[in-house]
């Protein structure tokens, strides 16, 4: 028995308005939802054209990037802040142990203890992070520009002598310096307004509360003000110590560990100013970068037009050919704990002298990280429990801030033209 509904209904003599209505706007409605689906199959045919069409043109153009899918992580995912686990200087093994922690106190005093631990340079277990000749004596700012480099960096004979000279020469090599009027923008009112409007203006502020969209939204006058004292910072080639204070908010990762308080991405709230006047230099120096060749081919990280994906394309294609080939390949994927933080200070500048950075600019775009009388940046932890207390940055970049990638960029290229250096000796790269 067919109801009133079936598409093969045939209406009985004796029906009612409602029921002549009912099944009038049902049949409305299932021609209505047919239209829609036939036009979003169209959509959709012709959406999947688009994108075979730019996938063609960005292959030929060499950007081979976009045949990889982006995998965003879990970005709205809580860190669970109810236990951490701590190093304690000795247990019964009569060794470094680790404790769980799992009152208040205890997780927020962990977690800073696991902040502090990330970007140190000091104790024994972090010689290799820090300056320092044979004897324990730091090397100074001057005898490190004349070109003396920690004890590390010279084997006189062995099997990594020759791999040392070669990185010795690598950073010891010196471009000619860019000029700083290049480098460094003078602000104005109107010119912070235009710089303002290629940010990001949803983006959390610094500790101050500061952030883009309320300066962006600001009067001519206030802005004026603002870029006046951006000019003082620049002029005096200082940073505010308050300006490198910043707090940790906790990023997820995917994968096992991605959603801890010690595996996740550790994303810092800077200050705005302080990430503009440093986005305006790393964005004057790319520039320069770009149009003179510095940087080595190899590299694909915050390059424009280039990305990881770009990396996984090569590499598979080399291993196809070789694998066509039936040729022997040796492929080694190296991931750097907490990279960003664990690059010392003094080979970032190092790194920035070695590419035209005068050292009056190099350091005083490490103001963000380090000023000069040694005074480094420091953080808290935001956590599910509150803020932790503070406690120094004695080493890194940190990510959030505009220059970061920039400088850790300049740091890896030392490796990468090392690599290619030794490319004649037996070793082939792809990074």
């Amino acid at each position: 028995l067919r109801g009133p509904y079936h598409p093969d209904f045939s209406p009985p003599t004796h029906m009612t308005d409602y029921d002549w209505f009912n099944m009038l706007c049902r049949r409305e409605r299932r021609a209505l939802r047919k239209s829609i689906r036939e036009a979003d199959g169209l959509l959709v045919r012709s959406t999947t054209r688009g994108k075979k069409a730019q996938l063609k043109a960005n292959v030929e153009a060499g950007r081979s990037g976009s045949i990889f899918e982006r995998v965003d992580g879990p970005k709205h995912a809580r860190i669970p802040a109810r236990s951490i686990w701590v190093p304690i200087d000795e247990d019964d093994l009569e060794g470094d142990g680790m404790e769980i922690q799992t009152d208040d106190a205890g997780v927020l005093k962990g977690a800073r203890q696991m902040g502090f631990r990330t970007t140190a340079t000091s104790g024994p277990a972090r010689a290799n992070c820090r300056a320092e000749r044979a004897d324990g004596t730091t090397i100074s700012p001057e005898d490190l520009e004349a070109g003396e480099l920690p004890p590390r960096f010279h084997e006189p004979a062995g099997p990594r002598a020759m791999d040392l000279a070669d990185l010795r020469a690598v950073m010891s090599g010196r471009q000619a310096d860019i000029p700083l009027e290049t480098l460094l923008a003078t602000w104005t009112g109107p010119s912070l307004r235009a710089a303002l409007s290629f940010t990001n203006q949803a983006t959390a502020p610094g500790w101050s509360g500061l952030s883009y969209r309320l300066l962006y939204h600001s009067s001519d006058a206030f802005l004026e003000m603002v870029a006046a004292f951006m000019r003082a910072c620049v002029r005096a080639r200082r940073l505010p110590t308050a300006s490198r204070h910043s707090v940790v908010r906790l990023v997820p990762k995917t994968g096992d560990g991605g959603s801890t308080l010690e595996g996740a991405r550790q994303i810092c709230l800077i200050e705005v100013l302080v990430k503009l006047i440093s986005a305006a230099i790393g964005r004057a120096a790319m520039d320069h970068w770009d149009e003179h060749g510095s940087l080595d081919p190899a590299q694909s990280g915050f390059l424009r037009f280039r990305c990881a994906a770009d990396v996984a394309a090569a590499v598979n294609a080399v291993l196809a050919k070789h694998r066509a080939a039936g040729t022997p390949l040796f492929v080694v994927s190296l991931d750097i704990e907490k990279a960003f933080q664990r690059v010392p200070h003094w080979a970032i500048e190092r790194a920035l002298r070695r590419l035209g950075f005068s050292q009056d600019a190099a350091r005083f775009w490490l103001e963000t990280e380090r000023g000069r009388d040694g005074t480094v940046g420091t953080c808290q932890f935001w956590t599910d429990l509150g803020l932790t207390e503070s406690f120094d940055v004695e080493g890194g970049v940190r990510m959030g801030e505009s220059g970061s990638t920039v400088k850790f960029l300049v740091w890896m290229d030392i490796l990468l033209c090392w690599a290619r250096r030794r490319e004649q000796r037996g070793l082939s790269f792809t990074v």
